[in-house]
């Protein structure tokens, strides 16, 4: 009989054990109406009036299919109090720190043994604090759901480090598997958004409805834009290779705004070159005018001048 343990997290939001477990037999293979519902539960995160509404059943239906994923050990019914618009509500709006979310990880298993195949079989899509966790046979992919906040990009990511080993130890415990080990290139960190939270310019986009969208001209990736997430007003970095980078980038920009306050902005400095380039243009036409009046006043034909000859003697 296999025991699938069910984890609770502390408030600093690492997780720990607790000595509830369920106990499943071969009972445990979800249907097709469970699988969606998780889906629907843990990746977009939606409430049970929205899968309702989405698969156009009744709440009640939606209810009972909860009860049993929480029966067969695929749910847990703890909810991530971080991810509610309440708390990320309650934020100052003088904080303009760092978020960090949206964490995605690859990971090559280094070592399995039979009970991974046969959990493998059954299910492909476990939750632990509400991430997602997908099995394939031969490595995991993790989905955080949980925000990392602090005043610069260095802390968040000391945040964010600090609970993946965490839970990488409760996803080992629980799979049976080996997913850490010193001088192993296993671990890839495939997706990461830094944004900086009430962010100036992205309050007066966000006012004006305005959208920014920065493309990578290597890749075609898209690597900054303006989001209003949860109302927080965020400009976000958040391409999959460089975003730790460009944040620490753009972040000292803005802070150098900031910093400076006489410094013109981006669109005065367009403002001043269009002007400048105007007033170019003027000039230029009016050179133009008086090097064609001169050539004007030229007589058409020059006389045509010979030079007399030096005499023989002086005198």
């Amino acid at each position: 009989m296999e025991v699938n343990k069910n984890y609770s997290f502390s408030g600093d939001g690492f997780p720990k054990m607790t000595k509830k477990t369920i106990y499943k037999g071969g009972v445990s293979t979800l249907t097709n109406s469970e699988q969606d519902v998780l889906i629907l539960l843990t990746n977009e995160f939606l409430t049970t009036k929205q899968i309702a509404i989405r698969r156009k059943c009744t709440e009640r239906r939606i209810q009972k299919i909860i009860q049993s994923l929480k029966e067969k050990g695929r749910y847990s019914h703890t909810v991530r109090k971080n991810l509610s618009t309440c708390e990320h509500a309650n934020i100052s709006s003088s904080f303009n720190g760092i978020r960090l979310h949206g964490q995605e990880l690859h990971i090559n298993i280094l070592y399995k043994d039979d009970r991974y195949k046969k959990r493998l079989e059954t299910c492909n899509l476990i939750n632990i604090d509400g991430n997602s966790i997908r099995l394939f046979r031969d490595a995991i992919e993790i989905y955080l759901v949980k925000d990392f906040y602090a005043d610069d990009v260095q802390k968040a990511t000391a945040q964010s480090m600090a609970y993946i080993q965490r839970l990488l130890t409760i996803a080992e415990n629980d799979l049976k598997l080996i997913l850490v080990k010193p001088r192993a290139e296993n671990i890839k960190l495939v997706n990461a958004h830094y944004a900086e939270i009430h962010n100036e310019i992205a309050k007066d986009l966000n006012v004006k409805a305005e959208k920014l969208r920065i493309y990578a001209n290597d890749d075609g990736k898209l690597w900054f834009l303006i989001d209003n997430s949860f109302n927080l007003h965020e400009a976000e970095a958040l391409h999959p290779e460089t975003s730790k980078h460009d944040m620490e980038k753009v972040k000292a920009q803005f802070n150098d705004i900031r910093n400076n306050p006489n410094l013109p902005l981006i669109s005065d400095v367009y403002r001043l070159v269009a002007e400048l380039s105007f007033h170019e243009k003027e000039i230029a036409a009016g050179l133009n005018s008086v090097v064609t009046l001169l050539k004007s006043q030229l007589p058409e034909k020059h006389e045509e001048i010979v030079p007399k000859e030096r005499p023989d003697y002086y005198g």
